[in-house]
């Protein structure tokens, strides 16, 4: 299964993807929409794939978190345009999004010893950086 990272930040005072994802629980809901919405993604498969919330250095003011990665979430389906159902909690969708994501489950991850994943962990499938 293909994986992607989504680079996104948290800070002290609003760690939205938590927040999206507790939210997402507690509503019950079969699925999850929410947007990338810095530019169009053109790469994405159109088989589902794992997207890895990956906390930006300069984005972050959460020291334990900078250039972290602690949730990924199944991507079941993309699109130009919000997913809209009974079954599907909308988060952000106030928002510009280039491209939104409906996820069907998430994960919070770990690393063997216990640390949170960081991008050293990660290897492009072309060796690129």
């Amino acid at each position: 299964m293909k994986e992607y990272i989504y680079t996104t930040w948290t800070r002290s005072n609003n760690e939205w993807v938590r927040d999206m994802l507790n939210s997402w629980r507690r509503s019950e809901k079969q699925y999850l929409c929410f947007p990338w919405i810095k530019f169009r993604v053109r790469t994405l498969p159109d088989t589902p794939f794992w997207l890895y919330m990956y906390y930006g250095v300069g984005l972050t003011d959460v020291l334990t978190l900078k250039g972290k990665i602690e949730f990924r979430c199944h991507v079941d389906a993309w699109s130009e345009t919000r997913f809209i159902g009974e079954d599907i909690l909308p988060y952000r969708d106030d928002e510009d999004g280039k491209v939104w994501f409906l996820c069907d489950q998430y994960q919070e991850i770990i690393n063997a010893d216990t640390s949170l994943l960081s991008l050293k962990d990660f290897s492009h499938v072309h060796d690129k950086e």
